[in-house]
């Protein structure tokens, strides 16, 4: 017993509990108000993160809406020009003095928009004479020609074409057998 009544002396005696001391930390309130504040973060993150997916799709809506409207916009002098011609029409049976301006002016029209398109990135595909390709061409029908190879284009019956680097109309050919 002597040494218990030792350890107890050794021992400090505990200090009372003064009024001052702060109020113990409600460790359950503050990881709610945290999550709380975390949850808030969150949806408007979601609610930036929606509006831009909204933004987003709207400029791909007016990129698809508008991408040709540079194109449109070359090709109206084309169209104001067939519309002068179709007012200048020369008549039913019109001389050749009145008739081969009109000729010449229609394919001046035909000049400027083949000028449009080729500015545009198109370009037509008629050649003669090169191996058939299924990518590029259509064969409509095939013919046997003397002194040619097989699997040549002889005939383009109606041209194809390409935008840039893509066939968006195969050319119509005859091919040889």
């Amino acid at each position: 017993m002597e040494e218990q009544a030792q350890d107890a002396a050794a021992q400090p005696p505990a200090e009372p509990v003064s009024a001052a001391a702060p109020p113990p930390v409600d460790e359950l309130a503050v990881s709610k108000a945290r999550a709380d504040e975390y949850l808030a973060g969150w949806k408007r993150a979601l609610a930036d993160y929606a509006n831009l997916q909204k933004a987003a799709e709207k400029a791909r809506e007016d990129l698809v809406k508008f991408a040709c409207v540079n194109i449109v916009r070359d090709l109206l002098p084309v169209l104001d020009g067939f519309r002068k011609a179709a007012e200048h029409a020369p008549a039913a049976g019109a001389d050749q003095a009145v008739l081969r301006p009109w000729v010449e002016g229609v394919k001046l029209i035909e000049q400027q928009l083949e000028s449009v398109l080729k500015k545009s990135g198109l370009a037509a595909v008629a050649e003669t004479g090169v191996v058939f390709d299924p990518n590029v061409h259509e064969a409509m029908m095939t013919r046997q020609q003397a002194g040619t190879e097989p699997n040549l284009v002889l005939d383009v019956l109606e041209a194809g074409y390409r935008l840039h680097d893509r066939v968006i109309r195969p050319a119509k050919v005859v091919v040889s057998e």
